[in-house]
């Protein structure tokens, strides 16, 4: 068995190693999925800040010939 292979001591320090390696995944899934919302973010706004501004473009330049057209 594992216990007859390893002392009490090591055993222990083996358990706080891989409850480490748990906790940094943890955090590294966290941190992932952080950037992936704010990626997300980021492209959805970014393309509809664009459109408004071709929209709002566009109205300006038709506003001083025609408003009603604007």
């Amino acid at each position: 068995m594992i216990e007859e292979l390893y002392t009490p001591e090591q055993l222990t320090q083996i358990h706080d190693s891989l409850w480490e390696c748990a906790l940094q995944f943890a955090n590294l899934s966290v941190t992932q999925e952080r950037n992936r919302i704010a990626r997300d973010l980021h492209d959805s706004l970014g393309s509809s800040l664009t459109a408004l501004n071709i929209q709002l473009q566009t109205a300006m330049k038709l506003w001083q010939p025609d408003p009603n057209q604007a």
